[in-house]
């Protein structure tokens, strides 16, 4: 089986997220921009250049904001669903499902 250049990323991404949090952080917050890195942040990613204390706070600042905003969507996705589900519902979507198929 080969390795393609997606599976590399992924497998690197989740040792990331797994082993190594600070670098993990700064992947996401980098991906999720339009602009490309600066020259800081790749001497950072490199570890050619720590960071500073206010920097890395700005960095945990950014991403907590993206996690909130990920969270909210799932609130607000939960809140558009269909109601609760509950074994009525179950049989009502079951039903539909089956004639639908039938």
């Amino acid at each position: 089986m080969a390795i393609s250049y997606g599976m590399s990323l992924l497998v690197l991404v989740n040792y990331l997220h797994v082993h190594v949090k600070p670098m993990y952080q700064l992947y996401c917050i980098l991906k999720d921009r339009d602009e490309p890195p600066t020259p800081d942040e790749i001497d950072v990613a490199s570890a050619k250049r720590q960071l500073d204390a206010t920097a890395k706070a700005e960095y945990l600042q950014k991403l907590e904001k993206s996690s909130q905003t990920i969270r909210k969507a799932f609130q607000d996705q939960q809140a558009c669903a269909l109601g609760p589900f509950d074994q009525e519902m179950f049989e009502q979507l079951l039903m539909e499902w089956i004639i639908a198929c039938d």
